[in-house]
């Protein structure tokens, strides 16, 4: 992978994805209010492609699952994809990847705010229903 490749967004669903980070539970109540509201899904989350650690998206998918919806959209990427840039928050130093495997691996989390993912290009936009987020779970039994 070179880096130019477009991103493409698959319906993932709300289980393949691990927590990466702590979230504040007002926060989440405001985005999914906000999605609620919207009746569409404007901003996928990034996650590691084979694990499912959610590399950018903590809030969104607990949204997600306070809506009550089976699917999410999702950019699956690799941490060595030349697009994925992790830095620590408050250094705002390149974040040792293998820290991010061993932490979430363990079903722990990191406190909210540990890292900051740069994707370049930015990530892309959907317009995907709220319905068919959750309808999803029937087409693909």
């Amino acid at each position: 992978m070179n880096g130019s490749e477009p991103y493409d967004v698959h319906l993932k669903e709300l289980s393949f994805c691990r927590v990466s980070e702590e979230v504040i539970g007002e926060d989440v109540a405001a985005l999914a209010q906000k999605i609620a509201a919207a009746d569409n899904w404007i901003a996928p989350i990034s996650v590691e492609r084979v694990s499912g650690i959610i590399m950018d998206g903590n809030h969104r998918w607990h949204a997600a699952v306070r809506l009550g919806l089976s699917h999410i959209p999702c950019v699956l990427l690799d941490y060595a994809d030349p697009r994925v840039k992790v830095y620590e928050w408050e250094r705002d130093e390149l974040f040792a990847i293998d820290d991010i495997f061993r932490v979430v691996m363990a079903q722990q989390v990191f406190p909210y705010k540990t890292t900051r993912h740069i994707f370049t290009p930015a990530l892309p936009r959907t317009e995907i229903g709220l319905a068919e987020l959750t309808l999803a779970a029937q087409r693909f039994a």
